[in-house]
């Protein structure tokens, strides 16, 4: 299902929006801005100290590479810090631990490893 969703995520070849506004007035949309040469399967979070990782964000879709998408950290519970996990198509895993997504604007991923913005 992710081969198909990598064909539909190229022909668009844009950013989409992965969940709901925010309930609080607080911005938890983060740009997951893909930089490296391989897709990102897999997108996980949860509130810092709280859970262990919720299911994917992406659920059908991946972000290729040289492409973004906007995924909205706002699960209703009104918490600012995650752990954030994306894994890559072949399997690797990035983490940004203790993320603050209501100031956070950007996390770029490259084949080195990652950057904030």
């Amino acid at each position: 299902m992710k081969k198909l969703a990598l064909l539909a995520a190229i022909a668009a070849a844009g950013s989409a929006t992965l969940a709901s506004a925010a309930t609080d007035g607080k911005d938890r949309r983060v740009t997951i801005q893909n930089a490296s040469s391989q897709a990102v399967y897999y997108l996980y979070a949860y509130p810092t100290g709280v859970t262990p990782w919720l299911e994917d964000m992406l659920g059908d879709e991946i972000v290729p590479p040289g492409t973004s998408k906007v995924a909205n950290f706002d699960y209703g519970t009104m918490d600012c810090r995650f752990e954030i996990k994306a894994v890559m198509k072949d399997g690797t895993e990035h983490f940004h631990r203790d993320a603050d997504v209501c100031e956070l604007r950007t996390w770029r991923i490259t084949d080195d490893g990652d950057s904030l913005e």
